[in-house]
């Protein structure tokens, strides 16, 4: 049945999962429209149904549950299918930054890069390299990150913290 994007990764969401993307969908926050909630509710509560089911059958039910007055208009259903998609996967990523440390450090890392925020990368680039140095084992995936946030174009604007930065990674 899994003809759409939406459907794939909806499907794959374990329980608890699908759980808590509907905590973050009620959340102002996140969205403000009503159809997005709406066909989480609908896909949460047929979710074992639909998998077997016809993709055209489950998009013209969908439909009729989101806008029940309203002819069956599928640039309608595909705006609001999208929106969710979307939504699903700014949630698969926010997960993902919650539970891996490493990469939300890097993903950090790169923030304060982009942003010009000396103050707080090179304090973030010391403590990646602390725990760098607690670890036994030090190969070229632990250091090839730090080393890309210093790509040429920044030596010359960031020396003088650059040198601190270089002799640290000698130390290594």
């Amino acid at each position: 049945m899994r003809k759409n994007k939406l459907f794939y990764l909806f499907f794959d969401l374990s329980n608890g999962e699908v759980k808590k993307l509907g905590n973050q969908l009620r959340h102002p926050f996140f969205q403000n429209n009503d159809k997005v909630l709406g066909l989480y509710k609908y896909l949460v509560k047929n979710k074992k149904r639909l998998v077997a089911e016809n993709y055209e059958a489950i998009k013209q039910e969908a439909f009729t549950q989101l806008y029940p007055k309203e002819d069956y208009a599928s640039s309608k259903l595909r705006n609001v299918m999208s929106s969710l998609y979307a939504l699903v996967e700014d949630f698969l990523l926010l997960e993902t930054l919650r539970k891996e440390k490493e990469e939300r450090n890097a993903a950090l890392l790169n923030l304060y890069k982009k942003r010009n925020l000396d103050k707080l990368l090179f304090p973030a680039i010391d403590l990646e390299i602390k725990a760098l140095t607690k670890g036994t084992v030090r190969g070229t995936s632990y250091c090839e990150p730090l080393f890309k946030l210093f790509i040429p174009k920044h030596i010359n604007t960031r020396k003088k913290n650059l040198t601190k930065f270089y002799s640290q990674f000698k130390n290594i």
